[in-house]
């Protein structure tokens, strides 16, 4: 009976936030239309549900490579949740935090090892959106030298780029983690034991 009033509860929930989200324009149902054509739709279809597939393997490769016990099977609910509420939260980064939650239910004493597997899936989505994005600016370059209200937009690209790129290199460096400075920094800045338990993982 538990189980029937729950699942009632969460349809009720579901309708309401898709109905708040119709009513505050967030989703307008008039630009599904072209979804009215079969093979959009299903290719659509197909393609949403292979990025989250893939999302779900990314995030439950970061766990396993943290010593979390959690299959793909286990983790692809959570992906789901945190999909859906990516969408009806606003900011795009609630899926996280209720990701979050139940990771640390499963798991209460690896809550810096969870914060960071959900940081660098949501940095590792981000920085492909980007390199993409600046494979498409070498691409068309002579389009985007020709148009000066672009060049803002491919500076900034670029820019994110290289500075997620140089994240990563800082980051995943054996030999610049075991430079006697890094300690010494660590040290010596306000917090510095939490950031190098959060730079441990992320190196790991």
């Amino acid at each position: 009976m538990k189980t029937i009033f729950t699942s009632i509860l969460k349809f009720i929930v579901a309708i309401g936030l898709i109905a708040w989200m119709v009513y505050s324009g967030m989703l307008e149902l008039s630009s599904l239309a072209v979804l009215t054509n079969p093979l959009y739709l299903i290719t659509s279809i197909f393609l949403v549900f292979l990025t989250i597939v893939i999302n779900n393997i990314r995030w439950a490769f970061l766990l396993k490579m943290q010593d979390f016990k959690l299959s793909t099977k286990q983790t692809f609910p959570l992906t789901l949740i945190g999909v859906f509420f990516n969408y009806a939260i606003p900011g795009g980064v609630g899926g996280d935090v209720v990701k979050g939650y139940y990771l640390f239910k499963h798991s209460p004493t690896k809550k810096t090892l969870g914060t960071t597997t959900l940081f660098l899936d949501r940095l590792m989505g981000m920085y492909g959106m980007v390199l993409v994005s600046a494979i498409m600016l070498v691409v068309n370059y002579h389009t985007i030298l020709g148009r000066s209200t672009l060049h803002a937009l491919a500076l900034s690209v670029i820019g994110v780029f290289c500075f997620i790129s140089l994240f990563f290199i800082l980051s995943f460096s054996a030999s610049i983690k075991n430079l006697r400075f890094i300690d010494f920094l660590f040290n010596k800045i306000p917090g510095g034991s939490f950031v190098q338990k959060i730079y441990t993982s992320i190196h790991s």
